[in-house]
């Protein structure tokens, strides 16, 4: 997304944006060399982030010193409809992303979540996350995306089932799909 300096347009259009950013994990500190472990992008608020665009090492000329403009550090603002920080957990990144879709899509809108990024960036631990046994409605496991929200969308349909059910709905009264045969 390039750097806008509007708010968020999720009241104009059906698609929303939502930036997760990745926490460090113990494999980057082993795997990625020191001189490239530190952070560039940084959450600014909650729609917006920064990157830090600055080299992270290199020799400083004569010509560049210390203090000139060419290494003073950059930052760049990019705006999104929704930015999770490192410390964001799984169940709140679901609350605000994936489940005020769910109830669309039990209405019978079609509705797509997709994440996309870098190798390595986090998008299968968004998706499916760990603790895949766990309760869905429990905040603090590691459940990902696809399995809160398989977990919502049954107790959704339950509930419809039940309310139906409660004012006196019966199967004679139901539409009902037939299936022909031909011979």
């Amino acid at each position: 997304m390039a750097p806008t300096p509007s708010s968020s347009s999720a009241a104009t259009t059906s698609v929303q944006v939502a930036l997760r950013i990745r926490p460090t994990t113990t494999q980057d500190s082993g795997s990625i060399p020191a001189r490239f472990q530190r952070s560039v992008i940084s959450a600014v608020s909650q729609t917006s982030i920064s990157v830090d665009v600055t080299p992270s090492t290199g020799p400083v000329t004569a010509a560049a010193g210390p203090n000139s403009v060419a290494n003073a550090g950059k930052k760049q603002l990019f705006t999104f409809d929704q930015v999770h920080p490192p410390a964001s957990t799984q169940h709140s990144l679901f609350t605000s992303t994936a489940k005020p879709l769910l109830s669309r899509f039990v209405e019978g809108f079609n509705c797509t979540i997709l994440a996309y990024g870098q190798t390595s960036s986090g998008k299968t631990f968004t998706m499916t996350g760990i603790d895949l046994d766990a309760d869905p409605s429990d905040s603090n496991n590691g459940m990902g995306i696809i399995p809160r929200a398989v977990s919502t969308i049954f107790a959704r349909c339950r509930e419809l089932k039940e309310e139906r059910g409660a004012r006196g709905i019966t199967s004679s009264r139901a539409p009902s799909l037939k299936s022909t045969t031909r011979t």
